[in-house]
């Protein structure tokens, strides 16, 4: 492994930790840290059907976008890093969609540019505050965004359970005003994971399994123990 000389976060090694989905927050500050050797990824295979319905989600979605008259810029068009005195942080938005702005236009009242994620799986917490960083930092690199009132979107294919507020379609809104509020929160975590004091690992089988640091030597394994009691 070898340390960077300035720190990087992509986005989604945050996510979870800000929605208390993950609590190893070693695991997100050796990535930040480090260049390292990754583990071979046991579901690979799963990964690659998971691609693939992703993309297709994509393109649906920027379809129906154009349909309406959105100028649409999808996936790596949308590769982004911010550098910050702490850390970089980066990250690839799937959709960003503009409209043109008209001379009559009041941004304040027309909403005139969209940031979504498309996701495949079960709705989770660490989708919207993916949504949330994009919404934050994307008007930094992009400058046709600053001029833009923006909302946000979490995509998920249509008939996924509800088990978010505020959805629509099967999407979960995310706004402008979200985002401001999340700001101090997002900049805690940020400097978390990109400051200098190594954090303490959280070892726990249902993150290890997914982790990909193959220095760590604190993962924890399956469990199998079990007992049995006469208390109940």
């Amino acid at each position: 492994m070898t340390r960077r000389e300035h720190p990087y976060i992509f986005c989604t090694w945050l996510t979870g930790l800000m929605a208390g989905d993950k609590h190893c927050v070693w695991a997100a500050w050796f990535r930040a840290h480090y260049k390292y050797e990754k583990r071979i990824d046991p579901n690979e295979n799963t990964l690659s059907q998971w691609r693939a319905e992703h993309a297709d989600l994509v393109q649906t979605r920027a379809d129906e976008l154009r349909h309406d008259g959105w100028a649409v810029q999808v996936e790596q068009q949308n590769k982004f890093a911010v550098r910050g005195r702490v850390a970089t942080i980066g990250g690839v938005a799937d959709i960003v969609a503009t409209r043109p702005i008209e001379p009559m236009d009041d941004i304040n009242d027309n909403a005139t540019g969209r940031v979504e994620d498309c996701k495949t799986g079960v709705p989770k917490d660490s989708d919207y505050w993916q949504v949330i960083l994009y919404l934050l930092l994307l008007p930094k690199v992009f400058p046709s965004l600053r001029a833009r009132r923006l909302e946000g979107a979490v995509v998920y294919p249509v008939g996924t359970p509800d088990r978010a507020m505020g959805r629509e379609r099967g999407n979960r809104q995310v706004s402008e005003v979200d985002a401001a509020t999340a700001k101090d929160v997002a900049v805690g975590w940020i400097k978390r994971v990109g400051g200098d004091d190594e954090p303490d690992k959280s070892p726990s089988w249902s993150e290890c399994r997914y982790c990909d640091i193959a220095e760590c030597l604190a993962r924890a394994e399956e469990p199998t123990a079990d007992a049995a009691t006469e208390d109940f």
